[in-house]
């Protein structure tokens, strides 16, 4: 239920997004992924850069409860704005 609700909540950004079965998947941002994790943890949200992992460009975003996931969605969007 929770991956539905952020999975579709990162349609709204542009964003490549990689499906996973797992707890997590990964997106692509069209800028620098360094930059945006950077601003999501100044902001309390933590991602994993994934260029160590062979995908360079890419970070890792974990599902978490509904209300986790919505902070994150509402820092993205004042992040992108």
């Amino acid at each position: 239920m929770e991956r539905a609700f952020l999975w579709d909540a990162m349609s709204e950004f542009d964003f490549k997004t990689f499906p996973s079965d797992a707890n997590f998947f990964c997106i692509k941002p069209r800028y620098s992924q360094t930059q945006l994790a950077s601003d999501l943890a100044d902001r309390g949200n933590f991602v994993r850069p994934l260029d160590k992992f062979k995908t360079p460009g890419c970070l890792r975003i974990t599902v978490g409860n509904r209300e986790s996931n919505e902070i994150l969605i509402e820092t993205l969007r004042s992040i992108m704005k």
